[in-house]
């Protein structure tokens, strides 16, 4: 994409401290999924790099599959009682990047930024509703949010190793499928 029409390009969601719940580790993810929805709305707005495209969906699809189960094992950690419903919720948006997921790679005319204003609307409403809700939860709980958050740190670093090394196997794979 052009580096000027990139800088003028909109984000669907400007991050701001309305959104941030007070456990930092949740806080860094949220921002790094707002991010990615953002570079997913400018690159199909404005680009015509399929391959583009397609790593930034993947890596957006990636990034919620790591951001939910690091959120739901830490609700689980600290018994939760909100946490069906809340995993629900989750698999909803996973469902919606899968649909978008499927589309693009079909080329599908139904591709378009409709979805990701759907998903970055849907991010919004549950940061600032459900997630809140959890960190009331957890506000009133035994647990601080800054000591649940540390527990979880260690999970979520190695999780996110996993994850990537995973990524680049599946990368290679795909790159050498003699192998």
């Amino acid at each position: 994409m052009d580096k000027e029409l990139m800088e003028s390009a909109m984000h669907v969601i400007e991050w701001d401290n309305t959104y941030e719940l007070g456990i930092q580790i949740i806080d860094d993810h949220h921002r790094e999924l707002i991010e990615l929805l953002n570079k997913s709305y400018d690159l199909l707005l404005f680009s015509t790099d399929k391959a583009g495209i397609k790593t930034i969906l993947q890596e957006l699809t990636d990034y919620a599959d790591y951001h939910f189960n690091a959120e739901e094992r830490l609700m689980d950690e600290v018994g939760y009682k909100g946490l069906v419903p809340h995993v629900d919720k989750h698999s909803s948006f996973k469902h919606q990047l899968a649909v978008l997921m499927q589309d693009y790679l079909s080329s599908s005319p139904n591709v378009n930024t409709d979805i990701i204003l759907f998903l970055s609307d849907w991010l919004k409403k549950h940061i600032l509703k459900d997630d809140r809700k959890f960190t009331i939860y957890l506000s009133k709980s035994k647990y601080h949010p800054s000591t649940a958050a540390t527990v979880s740190q260690a999970d979520d670093k190695k999780d996110m190793e996993d994850g990537l090394s995973q990524n680049e196997s599946l990368q290679q794979d795909q790159h050498n499928p003699d192998q």
